[in-house]
């Protein structure tokens, strides 16, 4: 009998080493996975941070300054290459090329508005799309700083596209009539020397002027659908008329320089030439 109590004793022992064991493995495996779980924290507060890549460089910082928050972005190098921050009209991103010039700037105009500025390897201002009182517009600058074109909203709302010479004279217009599109080309002297549109049949035209801004020739569609093409000299009088006539044929009508008709040359009834002439 006795030797069946020790017995159990031992057994009993054993067991209870063994519960212990389990329990001190299952701990220890529990503060391993504990240990390799990400720490999160709720709130960081800061007056700066960095960070750096393995090799310990830094490539992004976030601080405060007088007007705000900063973050700054940096190369392998620890030269700078973009920064968002604060300014008294808002938000701001620079983006930076490698030798330290600003190239791009995105950020909130005066008027609170949206823009976005271009700018060349020098550091000078070339492009800039923005927001106006009629809608957007990009501008578009040489490199002496003069506008050579502007994309923008007309006073209707229609689209305009506007071409500058190098000195900044306006030379050409494309732009929404109410009629349809229209191509309006002047010269240095700033006076209109051809005009590609929609006539008031919804017809295409060219008219072409000379220098001093009067009509000397135009091409477009007669009332029956075929094409024409009329010369005026220099008084703006008209001086030839080539156009098909309703059976499909050409004509050329031709006057003197007062407008009078002297000569016609066109196609008879049966397809053979004809040639007409007139007194004055």
């Amino acid at each position: 009998m006795k030797q069946k109590l020790e017995k159990l004793m031992y057994m009993g022992f054993g067991a209870l080493i063994a519960l212990i064991g389990y329990s001190l493995g299952t701990n220890q495996s529990g503060n391993v996975n504990a240990q390799t779980e990400p720490t999160v924290l709720e709130e960081v507060v800061c007056r700066q941070l960095k960070v750096v890549n393995k090799a310990g460089v830094l490539v992004a910082g976030i601080a405060a300054n007088e007007d705000g928050g900063v973050i700054e972005i940096y190369d392998n190098a620890e030269n700078p290459v973009a920064t968002i921050n604060t300014h008294n009209n808002g938000g701001i991103l620079r983006v930076i090329n490698k030798v330290g010039i600003p190239v791009t700037v995105i950020g909130a105009s005066e008027n609170g508005q949206g823009a976005l500025v271009i700018y060349n390897k020098a550091g000078e201002f070339v492009a800039k799309l923005q927001d106006s009182d009629k809608g957007g517009i990009l501008s578009i600058k040489n490199k002496a700083g003069i506008p050579v074109a502007a994309i923008g909203t007309g006073m209707n709302g229609q689209g305009t596209l506007n071409i500058f010479n190098k000195e900044g004279k306006f030379v050409a217009t494309l732009r929404d009539t109410d009629r349809g599109g229209i191509l309006s080309i002047e010269n240095k002297a700033g006076i209109p020397v051809a005009a590609m549109g929609t006539g008031v049949n919804g017809q295409g035209t060219l008219n072409i002027l000379n220098k001093a801004g009067k009509f000397v020739a135009t091409m477009d569609v007669s009332a029956d659908g075929n094409g024409k093409l009329t010369i005026a000299n220099k008084e703006e009088i008209l001086t030839a008329i080539i156009i098909t006539d309703k059976n499909g044929n050409g004509t050329l009508a031709i006057t003197n320089k007062k407008g009078i008709p002297v000569a016609g040359l066109g196609v008879d009834k049966d397809g053979n030439g004809t040639l007409e002439m007139r007194k004055k």
